[in-house]
């Protein structure tokens, strides 16, 4: 199977699920009524002609019901991650939308576009001309409160592709083994990297009027696949770091699997 199926299948499988949080929400509720003594019941232009002290209704679920349904005013949510746009790596505009798709289950989409420097390259005489874009998909489900309020688990599926600049040294990988380390030479090169995430998220969602703040934390694999290009030497190794260092990972080139521990705030509006 090619790899670049892979997104795709799992996207699939999201929608999936999603259709069927509503799905399983059916179109017919069952109602008990119990009272000390016989009573009669009436609705608007019927009245049932049964007197008794218990009475079992099945009504159809229309549109007129979902009217008394306190969530209802906040079926949708469009939200922007602040944090993001500052964030030490990957900055980025993000936008995400939210929307009820039955009592307990909601879908979020989110769509970020990659800024073309961070604020903490200041300083380091390298502009990375970043281009890329992030798109995600998350199915949320709330586990004691209608969605889309209250504690929340999700499932989310990541997908990141960006080309940048930047600069590290090249030649010998362990320079505190290899005598001839003295000849390793900064280089400025390119990255081309795909990234493939899936998350398992746990979240709180509160809603005061109409905005929402919705934070989260989670815990998921990671797929990566970087190259470089306009190197001095391909065949030069990356020196690696006394301490660990994120730009040395984030640009290691090759493919592999990580750990992606998604941790954030979104503030949206309800509409």
């Amino acid at each position: 199977m090619k790899r670049y199926n892979i997104p795709v299948i799992v996207v699939i499988f999201m929608l999936t699920l999603s259709s069927c949080a509503t799905l399983f929400n059916s179109k017919r509720s069952r109602l008990r009524i119990i009272a000390d003594e016989p009573k009669e019941i009436s609705f608007d232009k019927d009245t049932l002609n049964k007197f008794r002290t218990e009475n079992q209704l099945d009504p159809n679920r229309d549109k007129s019901l979902l009217n008394h349904n306190p969530n209802e005013k906040h079926s949708n949510i469009l939200k922007i991650t602040p944090l993001k746009i500052t964030g030490f790596v990957n900055p980025s505009i993000e936008i995400s939308h939210e929307t009820r798709t039955g009592k307990s289950f909601s879908t979020q989409f989110m769509a970020s576009y990659l800024l073309p420097s961070s604020v903490w390259n200041l300083g380091t005489g390298v502009n990375p001309g970043v281009k890329g874009l992030r798109v995600a998909v998350e199915e949320k489900f709330y586990l004691k409160r209608s969605a889309p309020l209250g504690r929340y688990v999700s499932v989310e599926f990541n997908y990141l592709k960006n080309q940048y600049k930047d600069i590290w040294y090249f030649g010998v990988a362990n320079i505190y083994a290899d005598s001839t380390s003295f000849n390793n030479y900064p280089d400025t090169f390119g990255v081309k990297k795909q990234t493939f995430s899936l998350n398992f998220k746990f979240g709180h969602q509160v809603i005061v009027k109409r905005l929402a703040f919705d934070y989260y934390v989670g815990f998921g694999l990671k797929y990566r696949d970087v190259t470089h290009f306009d190197r001095i030497n391909p065949s030069d190794e990356m020196e690696i770091p006394r301490h660990p260092n994120v730009h040395y990972f984030k640009n290691l080139e090759g493919k592999s699997w990580t750990v992606s521990i998604p941790l954030n705030l979104r503030i949206g509006w309800t509409f």
